[in-house]
């Protein structure tokens, strides 16, 4: 057999296999539903740029693939062209996404609500905000006036090994 009819064979079967399963996990992982609630904005100007994960049950994992910027109104998340096929970028307003008191803790992650519908992200994801939150549930205590945001000074590149 030729090599080339063996190699286009061969590509074009992992396109035919490859399609389907990315259709599975964009329906039943939730990510379908929060790219059509949440659609992409371009992000802020020194946004926090890395490489993180995102899980939404144990069967839907995305393990390191997950391009995500921070910014001081949204989290965005999009996957890698020819992995992130159906899968459409997020990004959801800090205002709608809650950080569950007494949840699980799971290692180098850090569990989100969006409506109800929980999942993890890696913690370099949402370690910012929480801070931010903290912040000004701390100046509240205090009796300070309140804090509409924590002033942010431009990010560094995140450590690629954090997660």
């Amino acid at each position: 057999m030729n090599w080339f009819v063996l190699i286009a064979v061969a590509i074009a079967g992992l396109i035919l296999l490859w399609m389907p399963i990315m259709l599975v996990a964009t329906l039943f992982s939730g990510w379908w539903e929060l790219s059509h609630q949440f659609p992409k904005r371009r992000p802020g100007v020194g946004a926090k740029r890395g490489l993180g994960s995102v899980a939404f049950s144990p069967v839907f994992q995305y393990k390191r693939c997950v391009n995500f910027a921070i910014d001081d109104d949204f989290l965005h998340l999009s996957l890698p062209p020819l992995l992130g096929i159906f899968h459409g970028p997020i990004s959801i307003p800090w205002s709608m996404i809650q950080f569950p008191v007494g949840a699980k803790r799971v290692a180098g992650m850090t569990l989100l609500d969006v409506r109800g519908r929980r999942f993890l992200v890696s913690r370099a994801m949402a370690q910012r905000e929480l801070e931010v939150r903290e912040h000004i549930a701390t100046q509240d205590e205090s009796g300070a006036a309140p804090v509409e945001r924590l002033a942010r000074t431009p990010v560094s590149q995140p450590n690629q090994r954090t997660l």
